[in-house]
């Protein structure tokens, strides 16, 4: 039966490419200078570590000043709260110094969050790809610091035909061979696209290796080998060109 006739079994091939699925980039939330930055390039970490920490003496003290004054603004208030029940004072005074509480309370969490900024701590376990500043540098709000990723949490991107869309889905598994070490891996589909790109008449699939694969680097890529079942329309190659 002719290649291309209903129910053939055919091969088709579409480059891809591996990615991080955890990559980021950790910028200062702050103007502060760093103290702590010891990862380089290629070291690893585990989530929760620190990997930056900032001189953030002048926001403890701010702190410490806003905490002080919430508790006299404490005071303050309960001071008014007891005078209230007793008939000596205003009610303009009780309610100035429930703002006045409320307002303190607010800096203390305003001050409280920056104070949490000082630190930067790993939101994944992973690997530095890039160190984008030094000790003892000065940053401001937005400084680029790291470069990171999880490299043992890899996806292949692939952008197949939407011709092929019917004859692969989430449960679709492939082979896909890796041009940099020569090696074929199993895989599947774990998420289609939303949109088919009406230029190229192509759309976004994302697949998976099955397994264990600590030998594999993001960046790597390679060709998947789909076997599809035709039918009476051509299938696109993925290459531009019918089979």
């Amino acid at each position: 039966m002719p290649i291309g006739a209903s129910g053939v079994t055919v091969t088709r091939e579409v480059r891809g490419q591996l990615s991080p699925r955890h990559h980021t980039v950790l910028s200062s939330e702050l103007p502060a200078l760093i103290t702590t930055l010891d990862l380089r390039e290629g070291e690893s970490f585990k989530k929760g570590i620190l990997l930056v920490g900032f001189d953030c003496a002048v926001y403890d003290a701010q702190l410490q000043k806003a905490r002080a004054a919430a508790k006299a603004a404490e005071c303050r208030h309960k001071v008014n709260t007891r005078l209230d029940q007793l008939n000596a004072v205003s009610t303009l005074e009780v309610e100035q110094a429930e703002n006045l509480l409320a307002e303190a309370a607010a800096q203390v969490r305003i001050m409280e969050a920056h104070v949490d900024k000082c630190e930067i701590r790993a939101p994944f376990s992973g690997r530095i790809v890039k160190r984008l500043a030094d000790p003892y540098q000065y940053t401001i709000a937005g400084t680029p610091l790291l470069e990171i990723l999880d490299p043992r949490d890899l996806e292949i991107q692939l952008i197949v035909p939407s011709a092929w869309l019917g004859r692969i889905d989430k449960t679709t598994d492939f082979e896909f061979y890796v041009e940099e070490n020569k090696k074929s891996y199993p895989a599947r589909v774990i998420r289609m696209g939303t949109r088919v790109d009406p230029v190229s008449q192509s759309i976004l699939v994302v697949g998976k290796i099955k397994g264990r694969a600590p030998d594999l680097l993001p960046g790597m890529s390679g060709l998947a080998q789909f076997s599809l079942i035709s039918n009476d329309s051509p299938i696109s190659n993925g290459k531009g060109s019918p089979p």
